[in-house]
């Protein structure tokens, strides 16, 4: 049994989230910011083992493996996907995230923005179940790749990460506070933020307004507080009356 069959069983294990808890978290996301399942005790056994396998001697077939999956199993989300569809493009996102380093050889950051583009997309024109449980997944790997992205990629992110802060899903909105934080912290110097601060601080103090616990408030508070300091610093703050 090769490494690729072990990796994913492990996978298939963590990411295996009973329908009535993914249900629950689409109806109060606010339960847990990352993602339903997140956080789990077997979930994080299981990426335990994961993050294991993915080191010397084992790291150049796992990652592999994993490229070939990404290749081909992370497209378009559509309503006709199965449950079991959903799942297996869970878990080559949860791959990604947790296993950046064996991937990131292998792929340029633009390939790998496109792959998600799809699911980004869907997530914030629509509501449906499967597609923001799929964009939560895909944001956690754009933080996740965000310290080694190409200063020329991150307007891509910000436009999709607005996009899902304007979501009419509470969940999406959530899911894009890290993302766009973790953006702000490692390339505040980047031209794409140019114009956006003003559009971000719109959206985060909406959503404020609408959140109650201390998980969400607390890092949207702090999101809000680092886009006023850059504007600042920039000198693109402006007063509206």
């Amino acid at each position: 049994l090769g490494m690729g069959p072990i990796v994913d069983n492990l996978l298939a294990i963590g990411m295996l989230t009973p329908p009535d808890q993914m249900a629950e978290w689409l109806e109060d996301p606010e339960q847990n910011p990352q993602g339903p399942g997140t956080g789990a005790p077997l979930r994080l056994a299981a990426e335990a083992c994961v993050i294991t396998i993915g080191q010397p001697p084992f790291a150049a077939p796992v990652g592999e493996h994993l490229l070939r999956r990404m290749t081909t199993e992370l497209s378009a989300p559509t309503a006709g996907d199965s449950l079991e569809v959903v799942r297996q493009k869970l878990q080559v996102l949860s791959a990604l995230a947790l296993l950046p380093e064996l991937v990131m050889p292998h792929v340029q950051h633009q390939t790998l923005l496109q792959a998600l583009e799809p699911f980004l997309v869907a997530a914030s024109t629509a509501s449906g179940q499967q597609a923001i449980l799929l964009a939560t997944q895909a944001v956690q790997v754009i933080k996740i790749w965000t310290p080694s992205m190409p200063q020329g990629l991150v307007g891509f992110c910000l436009q999709h990460l607005l996009a899902m802060m304007r979501s009419p899903a509470q969940a999406c909105r959530i899911v894009a506070i890290r993302p766009v934080q973790t953006l702000l912290e490692k390339h505040p110097e980047a031209e794409a933020w140019a114009n956006m601060y003003g559009l971000f601080i719109k959206e985060a103090i909406g959503l404020l307004k609408s959140l109650k616990s201390v998980e969400t408030l607390w890092p949207c508070l702090y999101l809000i507080e680092l886009l006023l300091k850059d504007e600042a610093d920039n000198g693109q703050y402006e007063m509206e009356a």
